[in-house]
Parts: C-alpha cells; sequence; structure tokens
C-alpha cells in the first residue's frame, strides 16, 4: 500500500519535470523499482540503497517543513529529489512544528521542520529520501 502511493507521488513528481531534464527523471523513475528485488535466478534478494521518507510541503529561505512518511534521525545522510536537482546532505538539525528541537521523525503523519540545505531551490514537488547504510 505504502508502495503503491510512493509510486503515485514519484509519477506526479516526475510530470512537474521539465521534458529536458531526462535522466533525471530516469533516476527518480527507477528509485521506485528499487523497494526490494529478488532475484529468482539466483536465489537472492537485493534491497534498496535509499528509503523515500517524506515531501516538502513548506518551505521558506531557511527551513523545509516535511510530511514525514518514513522514520529518519538526526545524522542520517539524506538527498532531496527537487525539478532542478538532487542534493545530499547529513541531517544535523530537526525541529517539530512548535520550533522545539527533536532527533528522530518518528513516521507517518507527523510534520517536521530540518534546515534548507546551502543552494536548494525546493518547491511543493520536493521529495526527501534516505541513503540506507
Amino acid at each position: 500500500m505504502i508502495y503503491n502511493a510512493f509510486r503515485k507521488l514519484l509519477a506526479k513528481y516526475c510530470q512537474a519535470l521539465p521534458q529536458e531534464d531526462s535522466s533525471l527523471i530516469y533516476e527518480i523513475s527507477s528509485l521506485q523499482y528499487e523497494k526490494s528485488h529478488q532475484n529468482y535466478e539466483t536465489g537472492n534478494s537485493r534491497e534498496s540503497k535509499q528509503q523515500f521518507v517524506g515531501e516538502i510541503v513548506e518551505f521558506d529561505d531557511q527551513q523545509l517543513t516535511v510530511e514525514v512518511k518514513n522514520r529518519f534521525e538526526l545524522g542520517d545522510t539524506m538527498e532531496l529529489m527537487t525539478p532542478k536537482g538532487n542534493y545530499v546532505f547529513t541531517l544535523e538539525h530537526l525541529e517539530n512544528r512548535r520550533g522545539e528541537r527533536i532527533d528522530v521523525a518518528p513516521g507517518s503523519g507527523h510534520f517536521v521542520k530540518i534546515p534548507k540545505p546551502e543552494g536548494v531551490l525546493p518547491n511543493t514537488h520536493s521529495l526527501l529520501v534516505r541513503n540506507l547504510p
């Protein structure tokens, strides 16, 4: 169910991208298929390298408000996917909606604020993923 919602969100996101940015569209499209794949020839599974953790719902010059879909925490290596490009950063600050510092974004149903990475031009078509160890 979550996987299907993520696929629909990625499809919506790809439609918002300029057509000349086909490499980014391919990268985003392939992310939806990296969840977990069973190789029936060898009998092994391949786990994904990233996990979708949220969607940007608001932003200003300093912060991004994230609608959390999966748990993430301080110290995680994150990737912000925007129509203008992807930005990799380490999460060093996290706040709840009241502006109180927290260590963990607990999962679906929560909204948190993170610092806007330098040079990022976000919009509401931006997605946040966590690089897995």
